[in-house]
């Protein structure tokens, strides 16, 4: 299977997929809504490193990438969609300062302290039927993961229920939009939550 990058460099340009259990790339036009919206929020790709959970194919990844973002790190567990992302990484000609793939288990990664750097951008797109967006969450925002005033994007089913989400400190809603049988949710890292202030990417 393949698909189709929907903006910036790499528009155009085709990504190989896998099928495998949870995998379930972003659509075009999902993907070239979500842009518009982290556009219009004063997203600066070139500013930005990305972190792309429950990576899967990539897709959000490599659209950040294609846009200019400085860094994407990809976090997927499955070996096999991990070398695929490598994969689709060299064909697209990425270098390996613009890009990594981590192997492991997003819960387990979030459960580091700190990060050397926080992230401007941070997608997640757990599997469904896991409940799993909810631990991520609070993990990435207690361990420092999202840089203040950073965003925090969720591809979700459309009828999950995310009443327990409400609760999560340092978290402010900006989005949560249907498309059809998916939902995005958007948080930003409000700026009090932290104790530092690196340089923000989105006024």
């Amino acid at each position: 299977m393949m698909l189709k990058l929907t903006g910036g460099v790499f528009k155009g340009r085709m990504l190989r997929t896998a099928e495998a259990k949870g995998c379930r790339p972003a659509t075009g036009r999902v993907r070239e809504s979500l842009f518009s919206m982290l556009a219009s929020m004063g997203v600066d790709w070139p500013c930005c490193r990305v972190l792309d959970l429950f990576a899967g194919s990539g897709s959000v990844g490599f659209e950040a990438a294609s846009r200019g973002a400085a860094e994407v790190v990809f976090v997927e567990k499955n070996p096999r969609l991990a070398a695929l992302l490598r994969d689709n990484a060299a064909a697209l000609g990425m270098g390996r300062d613009q890009f990594r793939v981590v192997v492991a288990d997003v819960l387990a990664f979030l459960a580091k302290k700190q990060p050397p750097a926080p992230y401007q951008v941070v997608f997640a797109d757990p599997p469904y039927g896991l409940d799993l967006l909810p631990p991520a969450l609070a993990r990435m925002t207690a361990n420092g993961y999202v840089a203040p005033q950073g965003v925090a994007v969720a591809e979700i089913e459309a009828g999950l229920d995310t009443s327990p989400l409400a609760s999560l400190p340092g978290l402010s809603c900006l989005t949560d939009r249907l498309f059809g049988q998916t939902r995005i949710m958007i948080w930003q890292i409000p700026t009090d939550a932290w104790q530092s202030t690196p340089e923000p990417s989105i006024p």
